[in-house]
């Protein structure tokens, strides 16, 4: 669907009692059209030229923003961004992922700069696109408008803006059956994991100027995600939804209490505000526990 307008960030909950509705992985944005699966097709094959980042970089694509839970690394290449006339052949956004240690081509985004006047670019064939804007990244008087393309199993869709799968490839870790987490803690239980990722970006700037009390919040948080870790595999294995469903309560609290950290860190309001803006903005989310 093409939006005319900035995507509403819609919280994502986790509400305990929900989590025996269905979750297959199925795509949500509907089939896509003969002509746009070729495109996706074409996409892939182009990107397959800057497959790892050394040849990203050759190509004049920059890592920005660090590992953006659900999203990975995107490199860019700001000339394209800046032409803002979409182009199959030339994506101006390389996303990467790290796993088995090594950072993976997992997709693509076309992104542009375009006017405010300008309507969102036309892409792909059919509406099955996400288009998804940033008004904190875009320059003055333009529109940050993108969509996501992804080359790994997506359940949202192929150009779902966020891919929960990555957390649980990157850790080898295996996507929990169908049927044990509806698909709201699904997506809040990969966040967590991916927040509880070593710190890079913006975050990484965020936690060096950050206080001790701010660092052992944060230790707390992650090593209570990096022991469900292992619960939630071998639960998996021993096929115990009763223990997965536990861990993952465990997990998402202490991904919320990142989330709440990283936003209580700055001592000025305003900057406050615009930590949680700019988390929105990058994260396409929030996690938080229902009562």
């Amino acid at each position: 669907m093409k939006l005319q307008w900035p995507v509403v960030l819609v919280q994502v909950a986790f509400v305990p009692g929900l989590m025996a509705q269905a979750h297959d992985h199925q795509a949500m944005s509907g089939p896509l059209s003969p002509k746009a699966a070729a495109q996706v097709a074409e996409a892939r094959q182009v990107a397959s030229a800057f497959d790892t980042p050394a040849k990203a970089a050759a190509a004049g694509y920059v890592a920005r923003f660090g590992d953006v839970p659900l999203q990975g690394e995107h490199w860019i290449k700001r000339d394209l961004v800046l032409n803002a006339t979409f182009d199959l052949a030339h994506p101006p956004v390389l996303m990467f992922s790290r796993m088995n240690g090594m950072a993976k081509l997992v997709g693509v985004a076309y992104a542009y700069q375009v006017t405010q006047a300008a309507p969102t670019p036309e892409g792909f064939d059919g509406d099955a696109d996400e288009w998804h804007e940033h008004p904190l990244l875009s320059l003055p008087g333009r529109r940050l408008t993108m969509t996501h393309v992804w080359f790994v199993d997506s359940p949202n869709g192929v150009f779902a803006h966020d891919n929960p799968t990555l957390p649980f490839l990157s850790r080898g870790l295996p996507l929990p059956p169908t049927g044990w987490l509806d698909p709201q803690a699904f997506t809040s239980l990969a966040r967590s994991l991916g927040l509880a990722e070593a710190p890079a970006g913006p975050r990484m700037r965020l936690e060096q100027l950050a206080g001790d009390s701010v660092h052992r919040a944060l230790e707390v948080h992650r090593g209570t995600i990096a022991a469900e870790v292992a619960v939630l595999d071998r639960a998996v294995r021993a096929n115990d939804v009763a223990a997965y469903r536990a861990a993952a309560t465990r997990a998402i609290a202490a991904g919320a209490g990142i989330l709440a950290t990283w936003r209580a860190a700055p001592k000025n309001p305003l900057m406050q505000q615009l930590m949680g803006k700019a988390m929105q903005e990058l994260l396409g989310g929030e996690i938080s526990v229902a009562p």
